[in-house]
């Protein structure tokens, strides 16, 4: 906050013959900035002093009380900053089913439920996902896509095509599926697409946006449905992710 400005008034005194000292102009002392100006009995520095009380210094002053930097400052009791849970869902994220007959072999797919997007390192790889899942916490369906750098997956925007070796969890480096609490997982097809509009892994791509679509068809051993996925959202550290 800026220091009130002290305005001091010249004092003279007329000195007549030795019935009037110059005593009292030696006293006169400059008051300091704030309200302890209000001391002074000539009425001249407390004139000057209304500053304290009415000046744009101190009104300024008041953003410790209501002013813009303490209100922004509720960040602390209700703005995403301090209240979101690391380790919790992001409302903003939007993982949704455009079209598709997958919600015959797997109903509720991709409806309500919560959604991450994230991006960072993990086990032995940088990488990035998105995961969607009917329950944050005890969550019977998911679908989770998934690239990881060490294992070939994609690390930048473009458009990829499942591999054979992306359809299981131990060759794929882009790794697309949903699985049930019964342990059922369905996965891709060779051939299928994913066009990444925004996709940035490892650390770099924490606060970046991670945003495609996916089409194909998702098959487990006894099912299979199409699916066209559109995913986006702004990725958050992956330590903090479900894996």
């Amino acid at each position: 906050m800026l220091s009130p400005t002290l305005k001091l008034t010249p004092f003279f005194v007329l000195c007549l013959a030795l019935a009037w000292g110059c005593e009292a102009g030696d006293d006169e002392q400059p008051n300091p900035p704030g309200p302890q100006g209000d001391d002074d009995d000539t009425g001249d520095d407390d004139d000057a002093a209304d500053d304290d009380t009415t000046g744009d210094d101190d009104t300024e002053g008041d953003d410790d009380a209501t002013g813009d930097d303490d209100t922004e400052g509720d960040d602390d009791a209700t703005g995403d900053d301090d209240t979101d849970d690391p380790y919790g869902p992001d409302p903003s994220v939007q993982i949704d089913l455009m079209s598709g007959t997958i919600t015959d072999c797997l109903p509720g797919f991709l409806s309500g439920g919560a959604r991450g997007a994230y991006s960072g390192f993990a086990g032995s790889s940088f990488g990035a996902y998105v995961v969607w899942k009917d329950a944050w916490s005890g969550s019977t369906l998911n679908l989770r896509l998934e690239s990881w750098d060490n294992w070939g997956g994609p690390t930048g925007p473009g458009v990829y095509t499942v591999t054979q070796a992306d359809t299981n969890y131990a060759d794929c480096g882009l790794c697309l599926f949903s699985e049930n609490d019964e342990g059922t997982q369905f996965w891709p097809s060779p051939g299928d697409t994913v066009d990444f509009t925004s996709w940035d892994t490892g650390t770099d791509g924490i606060g970046t946006t991670l945003s495609g679509t996916y089409s194909g068809t998702l098959s487990d051993d006894f099912c299979s449905g199409t699916a066209v996925i559109s995913f986006s959202g702004l990725a958050r550290n992956m330590d903090y992710g479900p894996l």
